[in-house]
């Protein structure tokens, strides 16, 4: 048996003691995942029949040729073993294994990823437009050639180095679909490279583990019982850089029925918490199980059915929050925006409009409460911006808003406060030039929604609003609708 044998062997054995020693701890790679990307169970002849070439070598061979003398394999062995000690389940073990192989039997190949990491790690983020291309293959080009003139005069095994450096951080290969969550190519919401080689967590740093078992447990939670991780809900709901990581691990443990349960629950959590000011930016975990919900996708009858679910319950509490469930949920999985909106399912738009209308028409009360008063474009978004084709609509047609315009007159001579702000961005249109904003009468608009009433309309406007609260743009706005007179709503 020769030294290399030996050595794989060993390497073999340590890497499963490693594992051994803090079974508790959760891995987001499965096991079969983790051997694979591993090549454990792959012989190097075998590699050579399958064509991949007479150079060629697994993993564990190219560390036990990094590791060509039984003093390094002790080094890396115990460099890894300590650092393993302090971060066990806060990084990915084989990349610890590979990076300290590096950095002890190859120093000048671990010296070009120090170098070059960041490089290495933004070539999958250039775009791919045909400029980023371009840019892409010029990296690449750059990235080739640093890395020959790194090992031109070196005395360790060039092959056996460049398979460990592409174990880590493909160079040419563009595909890095077996990198794991907790490995060096991450840099984003955690920067596994630089958290290794500083070998501890920051106080203030959230443990993977403790996200990950949060996860767990709501994986495991029994039957229909989803109020079994309350501390899991409280976390996405305050905190952000708990968010982060919660949705980087649940890319690949979550599916598309886990996100949406997870996102009942938090709704329900930013309507107690929030009530009629909640909204998208109430809570960090919003956008983040949006954007897992469009990577993982359910059946477009089950997700219209979940929207149409969280609609009914928003729309009782905040409208201004019914319209950001709608806006951002609406789409069952990703694509370009014109590609989102011809696919949009004009049931759910027509769905939303009802369940709205049912419960508030002829109840002007009832609708002032669901209207934050420090947001003025609830309204505007729900009847007008929402039927434009741009967002999927049929196109805004006035007097199917009639009832609308009714309401918003009744509510807003109870309710001026509130209501009136709401009126302004449906009437008057704003346009941004290259100093401030330019406002003009959209007659359209105010002649069909509010038809006879627009005498009515104008007495409405006139009453004094307290709009310190608001920003310079909105107070405009508003006071600029204020001004308008009958002969500036009428249709010309």
């Amino acid at each position: 048996m020769t030294y290399g044998d030996v050595a794989t062997n060993l390497i073999l054995r340590f890497r499963q003691l490693c594992q051994e020693e803090y079974p508790d701890d959760i891995d987001p790679v499965s096991r079969d995942a983790r051997e694979q990307r591993f090549e454990t169970a792959l012989l190097d002849y075998y590699m050579h029949l399958s064509g991949w070439g007479p150079d060629s070598i697994t993993v564990p061979r190219a560390l036990a040729g990094i590791a060509r003398t039984p003093r390094i394999l002790k080094a890396i062995f115990r460099q890894v073993w300590e650092t393993w000690e302090v971060l066990h389940g806060e990084l990915d073990l084989d990349d610890l294994l590979v990076a300290t192989t590096l950095r002890l039997g190859a120093p000048e190949a671990f010296e070009f990823l120090q170098n070059q990491m960041d490089n290495i790690r933004a070539r999958k983020y250039i775009d791919s437009t045909r400029r980023g291309s371009d840019s892409k293959d010029a990296l690449k080009d750059y990235l080739e050639q640093e890395w020959q003139r790194a090992v031109k005069d070196v005395a360790f095994n060039r092959i056996a180095a460049r398979k460990l450096m592409d174990f880590l951080v493909p160079l040419l290969d563009d595909q890095d679909a077996d990198s794991s969550p907790q490995g060096v190519q991450v840099r984003h919401p955690t920067d596994y490279w630089r958290r290794m080689f500083r070998g501890k967590l920051e106080p203030a740093e959230i443990r993977d583990q403790h996200v990950l078992r949060m996860i767990d447990a709501w994986l495991r939670r029994e039957g229909d019982d989803d109020q079994t991780s309350p501390e899991l809900i409280q976390a996405l709901y305050d905190d952000q850089r708990f968010t982060d990581i919660f949705e980087h691990f649940s890319a690949s443990l979550l599916d598309g029925y886990d996100v949406r349960n997870l996102a009942s629950l938090l709704f329900q959590a930013m309507l107690a918490g929030h009530g009629v000011k909640a909204n998208n930016e109430s809570s960090p975990g919003f956008l983040a199980l949006w954007r897992l919900s469009l990577r993982k996708p359910v059946s477009e009858s089950a997700h219209r059915k979940w929207v149409l679910g969280e609609l009914e319950k928003a729309s009782g509490v905040s409208l201004r929050f019914a319209n950001d469930v709608y806006y951002f949920w609406r789409h069952t999985h990703f694509n370009s925006k014109r590609e989102a909106i011809a696919q949009l399912d004009p049931t759910l738009r027509r769905e939303y409009i009802r369940l709205v209308r049912s419960d508030v028409e002829h109840r002007p009360k009832r609708f002032i409460r669901l209207l934050d008063p420090s947001y003025i474009f609830s309204v505007y978004q729900f009847s007008v911006l929402f039927s434009s084709p741009d967002e999927g609509g049929p196109g805004f047609n006035g007097e199917e808003w009639r009832w609308m315009g009714v309401l918003l007159l009744e509510a807003a001579e109870l309710e001026p406060q509130v209501v009136v702000p709401q009126i302004a961005p449906l009437i008057v249109t704003s346009d941004r030039d290259s100093v401030s904003y330019v406002y003009s009468v959209n007659r359209e608009v105010a002649t069909t929604m509010f038809g006879p009433e627009l005498s009515r309309l104008v007495r409405v406007l006139q009453v004094h609003l307290d709009l310190d609260g608001f920003s310079e743009e909105v107070r405009r706005l508003v006071r600029y609708a204020q001004r308008l007179s009958l002969e500036d709503l009428k249709r010309d």
